[in-house]
């Protein structure tokens, strides 16, 4: 990823992790560097706003890269999906989960031509602040009111059936996932932000919600 010239000066070679090793008189160093050039499709995306061709040691990504430029100019469709984009797209990773980056070779027929390679890495983990919640009715229980130990905390409020939790064929984690993803594509569709979808989803301090607001399973 990157070599050391006669004088001391680091020269990249490619984007990813190297160690340089500095000696002198018997006493020795290491230092870490990071190379990264510009983002190519498959790369991955750290928190930080880097990018490496291959997982870093120590860092957690929480994307990979699959298209580079603007989708706006470049991609009717993807201008359509993606308005408030400029400069790539990134595929979101499952926070804490572990994944499989593989490479093999291929033909044109799509038939495989080399050995599979495989390296395993993990997603960065989203760190729990420890909020907790406390929800009462009125009299008639036709509003809730939620109070979240901390003003600072946004949140979802929902209401689900006992039956729907009982039969529901993905866990309720990854139910409000694929919520959240469908309300955001389609207020992208309908010209917001993902940041203004986002905003009209979630809550912040003290709320009184009516008991019959929708679920998270469908658009009213």
């Amino acid at each position: 990823m990157a070599t050391v010239d006669n004088t001391g000066r680091i020269i990249a070679q490619g984007s990813g992790e190297a160690t340089v090793t500095a000696s002198c008189s018997g006493i020795s160093a290491d230092c870490k560097v990071y190379v990264t050039g510009d983002p190519q499709v498959g790369d991955f995306y750290y928190a930080d706003g880097k990018w490496f061709s291959s997982p870093i040691e120590g860092k957690q990504p929480v994307g990979i890269i699959f298209y580079v430029g603007d989708p706006t100019k470049d991609d009717p469709a993807l201008k359509n999906e993606h308005p408030e984009c400029r400069h790539g797209l990134i595929r979101g990773l499952y926070p804490g989960s572990w994944y499989y980056a593989i490479a093999v070779g291929m033909d044109d027929g799509g038939n495989r031509t080399t050995s599979f390679v495989t390296e395993k890495f993990q997603a960065a983990p989203i760190e729990m602040n420890g909020a907790t919640f406390t929800m009462s009715w009125d009299g008639d229980r036709k509003e809730m009111t939620v109070t979240p130990s901390t003003d600072d905390i946004r949140y979802f409020y929902g209401a689900l059936k006992q039956s729907e939790i009982d039969n529901m064929d993905m866990s309720l984690e990854e139910s409000l996932k694929s919520y959240f993803d469908e309300e955001i594509a389609y207020g992208l569709q309908m010209g917001f932000t993902r940041e203004e979808t986002m905003d009209g989803l979630l809550s912040q301090g003290k709320a009184i919600f009516d008991s019959e607001r929708l679920h998270p399973h469908g658009r009213d």
